[in-house]
């Protein structure tokens, strides 16, 4: 089948409406740019000037934008901040989305109870916990145990402190009738290797 003069083929109308805006040329002057410069790259590096202009008004951000030369604080941040942007896609975004999405997460509660910020508790009391053996045997098994409370130790073992760290070795023999009773305080932690 022969296809008409001028008739043209659209496999999808994403590919029709995803057009990126670039200058060729400004009045009778033609970039030298092989495919123009695109009006986003354009908009990033503008708004890239414009927050230097701000932060150069700031105190402390000014100070430490004062120790770059005028060239590169005026010149080179824009130009290059607006290539990389334009560039720039992370799962198929632009870069502006990118970098939203970024501020969002970094200043987004890390977690969300009932659609507010939920900050955990940082000290857990427990009740008292008894730790019996199993089908193993009765002997001490490797652990960790950090912050405030109290440690029975019944069986065999010997202990050794050195600064906030009690070791606690299992020995052999026979589990004692009364125990050893070890405080520890809020940082120091009993390890049993």
């Amino acid at each position: 089948m022969d296809r008409h003069d001028g008739e043209l083929e659209i496999r999808s109308f994403r590919l029709c409406f995803a057009l990126e805006r670039r200058l060729h040329r400004i009045d009778r002057f033609r970039l030298p740019l092989p495919y123009g410069l695109p009006l986003r790259g354009l908009g990033y590096g503008a708004a890239i000037l414009l927050a230097v202009l701000v932060l150069g008004a700031l105190p402390l951000t000014g100070g430490l934008l004062g120790l770059l030369d005028p060239v590169i604080r005026f010149g080179v941040l824009p130009i290059a901040g607006g290539y990389l942007l334009t560039e720039l896609r992370v799962d198929g975004r632009s870069g502006h989305a990118v970098v939203l999405s970024w501020l969002r997460m970094r200043l987004a509660p890390r977690r969300v109870r009932a659609f507010r910020a939920h900050r955990p508790p940082r000290c857990f009391v427990l009740e008292p916990i008894a730790v019996a053996p199993d089908e193993r045997g009765a002997r001490l098994r490797r652990g960790l145990i950090e912050g405030r409370g109290r440690v029975f130790v019944r069986q065999p073992a010997q202990l050794s402190a050195r600064g906030r760290t009690l070791r606690i070795q299992p020995r052999d023999g026979a589990p004692r009738r009364r125990g050893t009773q070890v405080d520890l305080r809020s940082g120091q932690r009993a390890v049993i290797a």
